[in-house]
Parts: C-alpha cells; structure tokens; sequence
C-alpha cells in the first residue's frame, strides 16, 4: 500500500545537492523561475530533515534511521507545500543532504537529484566568511518557522550555545556552521578552522559522489557552478530537459538575473594554515571533480 502510494505522487521532489557556498540557493532560485515549481521561503529545512534525529551529533543520516513515522512526517511537508502550490516539481535544497543521500532516498525514492560542485578553493574563501557572521534576524526567523514545535527548546538551547561560543572567540568565529560531518566537533578541537572548513568540503562532496553513483542515471543531473555561471541560459536548458519542463524563450532571457558572480579575495595564506593531510584530501577530491590542484590559486 505504502509503494503504490509513492508511485502515484502527484509531482516531482527535486533535491538540490551541494556543499555550503557553492552555488546551491542560485541554482535553487533559478529552478524556481520556472513553471510549475515551488519550494519554501526560507535557505534550508534541515530541521525536517532531523525530524525524530535531533540528538544526532551528525548530519550523516542512515538509512536505519529512518522510520515509518519519519519518512511519513518528512514526506507529508513536500505534501503539504503540493497542496498549497499545486506545482509539478518541488524544490528543495539543504547543503547538510550532501552527507546524506540514501537516507533522502528512503524517504522520497522517486526523487531526482540535482549535483552542483564548485572549486573547493573559492568555496573556502566564501564559507569562512560564514563561520564569522553576525546574526541576521530576517534569515533566522525564516528557517525558525521551520522547526517542529517539540524540536524548538532543543534547538533554541543548541543556537544560544553557539552564539555565546561566538561572543567568547577572540575572532568570533562559530562552535559550528554548516553540516555536521561525522566527528565534527573532536576534528574542530584538533584542527585550525581553515582544516574544519576545507573539511566540511571534502565530506560534502566525497559523499555525494559516492551516494549519486549509485543512482539511476534518469534521475540525477550534474552541474558546475563555474559552468552555471559562465553559461546560464545553455545549463537552464539542461535542467528543464532533466525535469521535462518547457523551457521558454522567456526563461532563458531571464536566466541571467538569478546568477550570482563570485566575489571571493584571493587568500592564499588560508591554505598554508592547513594541515598537510587536509591540504592532500582536497587536492585529490579537487582532482576528482576535475579541478586544477594548485592549492595557491583562489578566484580573482
């Protein structure tokens, strides 16, 4: 009974995959510029996707971790938000997914999926700002609106201690930002933020690589930041033939105007601040997307 209402869903989850500053909420907001889509007004519903998890320490989900009452409280808010738009793809986009694909797949197993890899060096330079970031109220009541009301004291304490942390830093810098990959806090202690940072990358990615492989070809797309940026209207047209969407003159015109152009220092001293082990992962992960491995080079 449970299947064959899975296969009459009436629209398509579309999950957007991507580790934190590299290009996800453009892709997500130049998705939703076409017809008959939709999906929330805040960056992220990792709280959802923690539903019945909140005590986890990791954001790296397992497929034994789902139960009949998570998959049915996860599956009933892209229900919800269907009933509400009516749209035929629903959008969602959670960086901390990256670290968790088979555990989305559970849940919403006629998902496409939707890959989007930037250079892990300007990545870098962009999510160390965020690690240092003051509160912004308008963001955080969005994603607030979010939370299962059971879940609020548990994350409302959990917020509280990261930005008293944050008070206390000599540079103001976060406890944590960003997905919780496994063993996160203990590599944090050990490890230079610039270590953590490129880190956080290296898991995202590694992860989902090896996730999408094992994924049917029809129902995963990848795309390159640089590549989305650079050439807007032709990766447009890639997405709507992947999500059997018509692609209007009118969209591909406007394609333009959701695309953000990388504004990131070059800081080549916050790579010699990184440990020699971390600095060969990302080399070798750099390698594998594809990537020059020159570790001095960060976008102009």
């Amino acid at each position: 009974m449970i299947k064959r209402a899975r296969e009459l869903r009436p629209y398509s989850p579309v999950i957007i995959i991507g580790a934190p500053r590299s290009g996800t909420n453009m892709l997500r907001d130049l998705i939703c510029g076409l017809p008959n889509t939709a999906t929330w007004d805040c960056d992220e519903i990792n709280y959802i996707w923690r539903y019945g998890n909140r005590g986890s320490t990791s954001d790296a989900l397992s497929t034994e971790q789902v139960t009949p009452g998570i998959s049915a409280y996860i599956q009933s808010y892209f229900d919800k938000l269907f009933s509400q738009t009516g749209a035929a793809n629903i959008v969602e986009k959670t960086c901390a997914n990256s670290l968790r694909i088979p555990f989305v797949k559970k849940i919403l197993p006629d998902a496409k999926f939707i890959f989007i890899v930037r250079d892990g060096r300007d990545v870098l330079c962009s999510a160390l700002k965020r690690w240092t970031a003051t509160v912004e109220w308008s963001y955080t009541i969005r994603k607030a609106r979010h939370v299962p009301i059971r879940d609020i004291p548990f994350y409302a304490v959990g917020y509280l201690r990261n930005r008293l942390a944050q008070a206390l830093s000599k540079e103001g810098v976060l406890q944590t930002w960003g997905p919780l990959f496994e063993g996160i806090d203990a590599f944090r202690a050990e490890h230079s933020l610039e270590d953590c940072v490129a880190q956080q990358w290296i898991e995202c990615v590694a992860s989902a690589v090896e996730a999408l492989e094992e994924i049917p070809e029809q129902r995963k797309l990848e795309l390159s930041y640089e590549q989305v940026v650079a050439c807007p209207e032709e990766e447009l047209g890639k997405i709507c033939q992947f999500l059997n969407i018509r692609c209007h003159q009118t969209n591909l015109v406007n394609a333009r105007r959701f695309v953000r152009y990388p504004v990131v220092p070059a800081e080549p001293r916050r790579f010699s601040q990184m440990s020699l082990s971390v600095q060969q992962d990302m080399v070798r992960t750099l390698a594998r997307l594809g990537y020059p491995t020159d570790l001095a080079r960060t976008a102009a």
